[in-house]
């Protein structure tokens, strides 16, 4: 379904696909910053890195997921990642999701920014039905910011999977689908444009 190599460029950031040479800056990331990422599968010890990159690099040779590594432009660092997971091509559907990023892009461009590039790609190039963004329910900043995305609660699937230190997670799931993509574009481009000012 996603043509590899794939890369989105934007004003500031660009995202290029997911490779080896990208994790060390990645785990830098995470291991400085732990603590943001404790309700998220973000990788935080090389061990757990180990599993986690093997599944994303896995997947996107089954074609069911697309990892990014997102680089900020003006200085052509390694800022974070994100990816398409959870894609099945037969009903037009795939997540936006594994998103992290360094602290001091965080409140920036960058991350509207990203998830604009995959959005349009995933309704206007790859013509999907539905993009669905799900998250931890302890996780209120990435709820926060999935909304201000545009993106549809739909509900909570209660003890849904195992996560880090064996909690049984529930997850709140939002949605954006082709219905709604006129009116989110819109909302995303004034996000981008205001963040220039």
């Amino acid at each position: 379904m996603i043509s590899h190599p794939l890369v989105l460029e934007g004003e500031v950031v660009r995202l290029e696909p997911l490779t080896r040479a990208h994790i060390p800056a990645l785990m830098d990331i995470a291991k400085a910053t732990p603590e943001l990422f404790k309700y998220t599968s973000t990788p935080v010890t090389d061990e757990q890195a180990e599993d986690y990159f093997a599944r994303a690099f896995s997947e996107r040779e089954q074609g069911r997921a697309y990892p990014f590594t997102l680089i900020h432009k003006p200085d052509d660092e390694v800022v974070g990642t994100s990816r398409f997971a959870d894609i099945t091509a037969r009903h037009r559907n795939a997540e936006l999701g594994f998103t992290w990023l360094t602290p001091n892009v965080q409140g920036t461009s960058v991350n509207v920014e990203s998830k604009y590039l995959m959005l349009k790609h995933a309704f206007e190039v790859l013509e999907l039905l539905r993009v669905h963004i799900i998250t931890d329910t302890r996780n209120s900043r990435s709820q926060r910011a999935i909304r201000s995305l545009g993106a549809r609660y739909e509900g909570t699937l209660r003890a849904h999977h195992v996560a880090k230190g064996d909690y049984i997670r529930d997850t709140m799931v939002f949605s954006i689908i082709y219905r709604d993509w006129a009116e989110v574009k819109a909302h995303l481009e004034a996000r981008i444009e205001a963040k220039r000012v």
